[in-house]
């Protein structure tokens, strides 16, 4: 899909292929006046998301369980409670790293294009880069003067 922005529009040019064959090869302009909306619609790998979670759950049970123990053992015992406090700290840890990576990872793109006649619709696949590019592009322009 190749996208090409404009002050004037919006020119997209889509190709499908399927084993070298050409099943689709459409072209659409959009001029900018009949532009209703264009928006960014990011999605993100989840993995890191989960397992961060799953840290943190690990990591307060353990850690409350033996902090717990080491409170309630005749006289405490500083060695559960430390390991208690440790394993809290370190399931919290591996959540916070975990989604801090989550956040920075290159995530992929749809913009979702709706014009004041016609069918909206959806370019799938866009870089972050691009669809910045495209909402700039189209962003109301300011006016000057009063």
């Amino acid at each position: 899909m190749v996208l090409r922005f404009s002050r004037a529009g919006l020119f997209v040019h889509e190709r499908l292929e399927l084993s070298g064959r050409v099943l689709r090869d459409t072209q659409r302009w959009i001029a900018r006046e009949n532009l209703a909306s264009v928006a960014r619609e990011a999605s993100h790998s989840r993995l890191g998301l989960y397992v961060g979670i799953i840290a943190l759950l690990l990591g307060t049970y353990f850690g409350m369980r033996r902090l717990v123990d080491g409170v309630v053992a005749p006289g405490g015992s500083l060695r559960l409670i430390g390991i208690g406090l440790l394993l809290l700290a370190l399931g919290a840890s591996v959540d916070f790293v975990l989604w801090s990576v989550h956040g920075s990872a290159r995530s992929r793109c749809r913009l979702i294009v709706v014009p004041h006649r016609g069918r909206a619709f959806c370019c799938g696949d866009v870089g972050r880069a691009e669809a910045d590019a495209a909402l700039r592009a189209f962003a109301p322009s300011e006016r000057s003067g009063s």
